[in-house]
């Protein structure tokens, strides 16, 4: 899709160009444009002080669409937004409205300053986010802060594939308060979860806990790598969690963690309602 708004860096391009990425997040919400995409110009540095005024993380509350382009309709190109000076409890991008999609960007973060890459807060009970082509790198220590670079802790449904994340992992929690059937799609995803480094804090590849009772879950294609020592590449469900209405089509647990060996390039899995039934 073309962008009706654009970051450039410096804002002084025409109408509906921006020096910063919140500042046309903050256009979009204030005139109640819902759906609008917010194109980011590839091929100039992004450094934190492009993507906000003051050093927090990005925060989007309106749906939309960010997506990097290079500028002449050509989204082939990825601009990098560097966000290792923000200092934020949350995401670097934290997300806080229905149908956001982030696509064709590079994050970098570091996990001693910044929980995460991208977050969706608990409590905000979103539906049809979609994490789509982000190459998310991790600056700190490997495994540093030992937290997903992708963290959904409140939503009914998701879609994140064809990521690329080093030194970090992907978490999504259905709490408490997300309630009623939702559909989580993690696809085509690779994951160094420690930067080369098994030792490090970061434990699964990918982990997916809370009550699932009433969740499709589709988890295929996706390859792991340097999951911390005693941990489980992908991990569906956790000590408090329901078994997932279905994993990859299948509603018997032992059949779920099958399906998660057979459909992605991993060595170990687990599924867990309570009792945990591990696979290699």
């Amino acid at each position: 899709p073309q962008p009706q708004y654009v970051v450039d860096g410096d804002g002084s391009g025409g109408p509906n160009r921006f020096g910063t990425v919140q500042a046309a997040i903050n256009e979009v919400e204030q005139s109640g444009d819902a759906g609008a995409v917010i194109g980011i110009e590839a091929g100039k540095g992004y450094t934190s002080g492009d993507l906000r005024d003051d050093s927090t993380g990005i925060t989007i509350g309106e749906s939309l669409t960010l997506i990097g382009f290079s500028g002449d309709g050509n989204n082939t190109t990825t601009p990098t937004l560097d966000a290792t000076e923000l200092n934020s409890t949350g995401g670097a991008i934290n997300i806080q409205a229905d149908d956001v999609t982030l696509r064709n960007l590079a994050v970098e973060y570091d996990s001693s300053s910044t929980d995460n890459a991208v977050e969706v807060q608990s409590g905000n009970d979103l539906s049809n986010v979609t994490i789509d082509g982000l190459d998310i790198t991790n600056t700190a220590t490997p495994g540093g802060g030992g937290v997903a670079a992708i963290n959904l802790e409140s939503q009914t449904n998701a879609t994140v594939k064809n990521n690329q994340i080093d030194g970090g992992a992907i978490g999504i929690s259905f709490k408490g308060d997300v309630t009623g059937s939702g559909t989580i799609n993690v696809t085509g995803n690779s994951i160094d979860a420690n930067d080369g480094n098994e030792q490090g804090s970061v434990t699964e590849g990918i982990y997916i806990f809370g009550d699932l009772s009433s969740k499709d879950i589709q988890v295929e294609n996706n390859q792991v790598a340097d999951s911390g020592v005693g941990s489980r590449d992908i991990k569906i469900g956790s000590g408090g969690s329901t078994l997932a209405k279905s994993v990859n089509g299948q509603t018997n647990k032992q059949d779920q963690l099958e399906s998660i060996l057979v459909e992605n390039n991993i060595v170990s899995a687990r599924v867990n309602n309570g009792s945990a039934s591990d696979g290699t």
